[in-house]
């Protein structure tokens, strides 16, 4: 009795410390990401996504994205000025400007979807129509690997996401429009007006470890 007590304790024990948020298994993706032997090294894998390498599947976008909270670069607390001068270049046409700080500040922020969207239509603009497509790609994929991670319905299946920038992202893609949000547990709960495309009345997205991140660097 008392050994199968003291397994129970184990199992609890284990499932206690799981990273697992929804779908998203970030012990999985940590192991993966920080392993220098793995294919999915993550210095090695985001220096693909930062090159366009056609290569790169929707599957390992998963650790693209997640895996970017053990990169020395996570900050999503960070609000970078440069993204505000980026927004004039490109409103008033200086389209050459706008690729080159574009490509600056991605340097810090890789997975900054409204950025990386940005990039993308300067190229269109300048006729650069591969790179465009390429550069919108990315971003697609980084908005579907989010959609990907549950079903938003509740807070055990929310979407998962890193930097609470990125609820705007995959609401502009869904074509929603936000009516009110309240904080519950670790999600963010978002309404949105209706009617509108997918009939989408409400979303869960988990905020849990930008979150984390804010409480640790309080302290």
């Amino acid at each position: 009795m008392k050994k199968i007590l003291c397994f129970a304790l184990i199992i609890i024990s284990l499932h206690s410390f799981s990273q697992k948020i929804s779908k998203i298994d970030f012990d999985l993706i940590k192991a993966q990401t920080t392993d220098i032997n793995s294919q999915l090294y993550y210095p090695k894998l985001i220096a693909k996504f930062q090159d366009n390498d056609s290569t790169l599947k929707l599957d390992d976008y998963q650790y693209i994205y997640y895996g970017f909270i053990y990169d020395s670069r996570y900050n999503p607390s960070a609000n970078n000025p440069l993204e505000d001068t980026l927004a004039k270049y490109y409103k008033t046409g200086f389209y050459d400007k706008s690729v080159v700080l574009a490509k600056q500040i991605l340097e810090s922020d890789p997975l900054n979807v409204e950025v990386i969207f940005t990039l993308s239509y300067s190229y269109k603009k300048l006729g650069q129509s591969d790179l465009a497509t390429k550069t919108s790609k990315k971003a697609r994929k980084i908005i579907a690997t989010i959609v990907q991670s549950g079903d938003g319905h509740t807070l055990e299946s929310a979407f998962v996401i890193i930097n609470q920038r990125d609820e705007y992202q995959v609401a502009n893609e869904l074509k929603l429009q936000r009516s009110d949000n309240m904080l519950t547990g670790n999600c963010n709960f978002v309404r949105y007006l209706s009617p509108n495309t997918f009939d989408i009345e409400s979303l869960f997205f988990n905020i849990e470890k930008p979150l984390l991140y804010k409480k640790e660097h309080e302290k």
